[in-house]
């Protein structure tokens, strides 16, 4: 679905945010401690949830393609480690889905074998 309004982006990336404090762990909560000592914020959220949410991150970009990078850029502009760590799995799944069609389309016109599927493989390999 395309954005409704210019909000949306917005109030996705706050709604992330929110969801992350949800399950963050306040006894080792860094926040603005350790962005002023010069590291990224942090929500500490455990691993396995973490895990759980790129997942999504990552199956929610394959059925929002035109909607993925720019909500990735928008996590990763918001600072917090978890966000970024969930931006990156937004735009690897962007990538492998683009080098796929791309594939695809190297292979309908014969060129599977071509320079051009190497350096598409390549790449693709770069970015995991």
């Amino acid at each position: 679905c395309p954005p409704s309004n210019r909000r949306e982006p917005e109030d996705f990336v706050r709604a992330v945010l929110k969801r992350l404090e949800f399950y963050a762990d306040r006894t080792k909560r860094s926040g603005l401690v350790d962005d002023r000592a010069g590291r990224e914020r942090s929500f500490n959220v455990r691993s396995p949830v973490l895990r759980s949410l790129r997942r999504e991150f990552a199956r929610a970009a394959g059925q929002r393609p035109a909607e993925a990078l720019p909500a990735a850029q928008r996590l990763w502009d918001s600072g917090w480690r978890e966000a970024r760590i969930l931006a990156m799995a937004a735009a690897r799944a962007r990538v492998r889905q683009l080098h796929d069609e791309a594939s695809r389309q190297l292979a309908a016109h014969g060129w599977q074998d071509s320079p051009l599927a190497d350096l598409s493989h390549w790449l693709l390999a770069r970015n995991r």
